[in-house]
Order: C-alpha cells, then structure tokens, then sequence
C-alpha cells in the first residue's frame, strides 16, 4: 500500500500536465475570441458606428463577444458545464473592462490622436492576458477533488 507521500510525484506531473494544456489551450481560445470580439466590433462601428456612436457600439459588441468567448473557453479550455453560475462569474470579470473601455479607449483616441480601431485594439491585447488568471481561478476554478484527481 502507497503512502500519500508516494504518490505526490503523480500528482505533481498530473497538475503540471493540466496546466500546460490549460495555458496553450486558452492562448489559442483567448486569440480566436479576441479576433472574434474585435471583428464584431469592427464590424458594428464600420456599419452602425456613425449612427449611433462608440459607446452604444462598445455596448452591443460586448455582449455579443462575451458571449462567445465564454461558449468556447468553457467548452474547450476549461471543460465546464455548470451553467449559468460561471456565466454569471464570467460576466462579472468583464464589467470592469467594459466599463474601463468606455472611459479609456475615447481618451486613447483624444490625447493619442489614434483612430477607433486602433485604440481598441490597444485596449483589447491588454485585458486578454488579466483574464486568464481570473478564468483560471474565479469563473472556472477546480474543486481541491478535481486537483486530486478523484
């Protein structure tokens, strides 16, 4: 019979291995998501943005972009399916940058002298990389059962 002690090792490797493939497979989801989410808003600034501004625009593409982007980082990196209380936690992550986004890319644009879709851009390469921490440990955090392997 195995000690705790020895079967550590395993456990070690297995959370490495899981990490690993955590971190490629959400850079790879993160950067389809982001295109996705840029592309919307491209798109609906390019088609609507005239009419009805940025804000509204910012508005309309995050709901549709989060949307998405957590259809596929709960499908694919982290494989969850419980619903609507990680949608919920996944929302709430985004209401900072949404509400940051709002104040911060129209002064990118003003003081930077960048246009819209550079400045978004430039808004969008920085949260990606804060989301995955929150991701990895808010919205989709395993149980100590699941890191153990039970």
């Amino acid at each position: 019979m195995k000690s705790a002690a020895q079967n550590q090792p395993g456990f070690l490797l297995r959370l490495y291995a899981e990490a690993r493939r955590r971190v490629g497979s959400y850079i790879l989801v993160g950067l389809l998501n982001t295109i996705i989410g840029y592309g919307m808003f491209s798109l609906l600034f390019f088609l609507i943005g005239a009419n009805i501004g940025l804000v509204p625009t910012l508005l309309i593409t995050h709901v549709l972009a989060t949307s998405v982007g957590y259809f596929n980082l709960s499908r694919v990196t982290f494989s969850d399916s419980s619903g609507k209380n990680s949608w919920l936690k996944y929302q709430g992550f985004y209401i900072l940058p949404l509400v940051t986004n709002i104040l911060v890319v129209p002064a990118i644009i003003d003081l930077w002298a960048v246009n819209t879709y550079m400045a978004q851009g430039l808004f969008a390469v920085f949260y990606a990389g804060l989301a995955y921490f929150y991701h990895l440990v808010v919205t989709f955090g395993t149980t100590s059962e699941d890191k153990r392997g039970d």
